[in-house]
């Protein structure tokens, strides 16, 4: 297996192919650690507080054990573990509190972005965000194995976005802050009608980029991050079912 020229070689005995990362270019091998541990835990793999031992996951990625422990390093930086001298690292659990710290900061941030990208939006651009859109909108989410591909594509979507706003430290800390909503992101797909909505609602905000329009853009933002805000609270507090998982 090859990325950008790192070559992963199979030993002589035989071992299972490696997991699939997403469907993106990694510059190390650390990052590509990273991403599929990021997909193991928004798929739910890897359940939170679960114990990931390095040499196991090195193993089962093809990999020596330098890049996972970097890739451990990455992952806690980012929220989605903690690591222990001694215990290994740990999936971080969900905390309602850690989830309401984080979309109180991107409310107080990312609607000037979703304005400014609106106001800068050029053709190109646009076409670009028009494509990601239409891969989000055919995906199947009622089948859960599609809701880190859907996770993927709204980060994909956001980065595209912001990318023309010209003020990269306003851009790198919602995109930052966008990360760390993720798995919270994914508790919320459990509730049906919110999986859909949501489509919805990133629908209101691309028609005001098409248009251009900063304040309409800066409402629709608004209005996503405010309705996942108010439906996650009570699910995290009393936990919601695992979605029915379909048959391949």
């Amino acid at each position: 297996m090859s990325l950008l020229g790192l070559r992963f070689v199979t030993p002589a005995r035989r071992r299972a192919a490696p997991p699939e990362p997403p469907a993106v270019t990694f510059r190390t091998k650390q990052d590509y650690a990273a991403a599929v541990l990021r997909d193991g835990i928004l798929s739910g793999k890897y359940a939170p507080g679960q114990h990931l031992r390095q040499v196991e996951i090195a193993d089962a990625l093809h990999l020596s054990w330098t890049p996972v422990r970097e890739a451990f390093r990455l992952l806690e930086a980012e929220g989605w573990v903690t690591v222990n001298r001694h215990r290994g690292a740990i999936v971080t659990p969900l905390a309602d509190s850690d989830f309401e710290d984080i979309y109180k900061l991107r409310l107080d941030n990312e609607p000037l972005a979703a304005r400014l990208s609106a106001e800068r939006m050029d053709p190109e651009t646009l076409a670009r965000l028009d494509a990601v859109y239409a891969q989000m909108t055919n995906l199947d989410l009622d089948d859960e194995r599609n809701w880190p591909q859907l996770l993927r594509l709204e980060r994909q979507f956001h980065d595209i976005q912001y990318s023309v706003i010209g003020r990269p430290r306003l851009r790198e800390l919602v995109l930052s802050l966008r990360d760390a909503s993720e798995r919270y992101l994914r508790t919320y797909y459990l509730i049906r009608r919110e999986r859909f909505q949501h489509g919805k609602t990133h629908a209101a905000l691309l028609a005001a980029l098409r248009r251009r329009d900063g304040v309409a853009a800066e409402t629709a933002l608004r209005a996503i991050l405010e309705r996942v805000l108010a439906k996650m609270r009570p699910a995290l507090v009393r936990g919601t079912p695992r979605a029915k998982r379909k048959s391949a």
